[in-house]
């Protein structure tokens, strides 16, 4: 049965860093004569939500609703974000305006559909502690009506030891899901939770030890439960699947679903999304895992930040719908 009927309504309180992505297309004609580059004639422009928003897009898209917080500058592009989430039926004063830091923005230029070059704007300073009290301030409020957390950490400064541990504290004392999408910078700060999805090399940093075959990380994933309060660790590594291990119970190895990866933006938040929703409607970690990894291969199929819908579920078989 395709599992978006338990899906619907679920309330998720999405909190990290949003990310305007921004999309330059064109085609490239010649070499500068300037400097031995490119020259690409610019014909299209887009943009998405990234980050924690394109985590709230996929759990929009999986029929779930979403109080996405987090804090963005004073500038067009927060302004662009904010309109986002007004259209998309979420709150936008989960947006925090900071004028002291821009709103992060990631512009790639493109030709062909191959990515030439990336500019990123940020500030990835820690939120000073008005704003991370504000933070927690807000999360606590919203925990009362959700169903489930997800942590979406781009490194950008949102996320911090100081506020993320009350929150967490808070959520797991509601008996909340709390899925963590990680980065190495704030490692400590993901406990209490119910799985932590580091990529490969995420884990490898994390454990210290390097990971080169499936062995390898599931002593990896030994040792982050060792370090961390969570009850388990799902580790993507790409072409290779994935690799859940609980704290209580056998490890899953996931195979990598057959289908042609055109661009991996974003995949870690459509995994984000899956699981959260999953684990909110009742799902166990195993078969959430499994939902996770097919509604990545999707989302690596599409040229940039990509989101998955429900329906998408029922066009897969039984077989892709449990991840086997």
């Amino acid at each position: 049965m395709a599992p978006r009927a338990s899906w619907a309504g679920k309330r998720l309180v999405v909190i990290g860093d949003v990310l305007l992505d921004r999309y330059l297309h064109g085609r490239v004609e010649r070499i500068s004569p300037e400097a031995p580059v490119p020259v690409v004639r610019l014909e299209g422009e887009e943009e998405r939500p990234g980050g924690a928003a394109n985590v709230a897009a996929n759990v929009l898209a999986l029929g779930g609703q979403v109080d996405l917080l987090s804090v963005i500058g004073d500038d067009a592009a927060g302004q662009r974000l904010r309109r986002w989430c007004s259209d998309s039926g979420i709150d936008p004063a989960g947006l925090r305006i900071d004028s002291r830091r821009p709103t992060p923005v990631k512009t790639r230029v493109l030709s062909r559909h191959q990515q030439m070059i990336r500019l990123d704007q940020e500030d990835d300073t820690p939120l000073d502690g008005e704003t991370g009290a504000w933070l927690e301030s807000a999360a606590e409020r919203l925990l009362a009506g959700a169903d489930g957390v997800i942590v979406s950490d781009y490194a950008k400064g949102v996320i911090g030891s100081r506020s993320l541990g009350g929150i967490l504290r808070r959520a797991r004392q509601r008996s909340l899901p709390v899925v963590i999408d990680p980065k190495i910078r704030n490692f400590d700060a993901y406990q209490p939770a119910t799985v932590i999805t580091p990529n490969q090399a995420e884990a490898a940093a994390a454990a210290g030890r390097e990971i080169r075959e499936m062995d390898d990380a599931r002593l990896a994933a030994g040792r982050i439960l060792e370090r961390l309060e969570v009850e388990a660790v799902l580790i993507t590594r790409g072409e290779h699947g994935m690799l859940l291990v609980p704290r209580r119970g056998a490890p899953t190895t996931i195979p990598a679903r057959a289908r042609e990866v055109f661009d991996v933006t974003g995949a870690g938040d459509t995994v984000a999304a899956v699981l959260g929703i999953a684990l909110a409607a009742g799902e166990e970690v195993v078969r959430a895992a499994r939902l996770a990894n097919a509604a990545a291969a999707l989302a690596v199929a599409r040229l940039g930040t990509a989101v998955v819908a429900a329906e998408e579920f029922d066009d897969l078989g039984e077989d892709e719908q449990d991840g086997r």
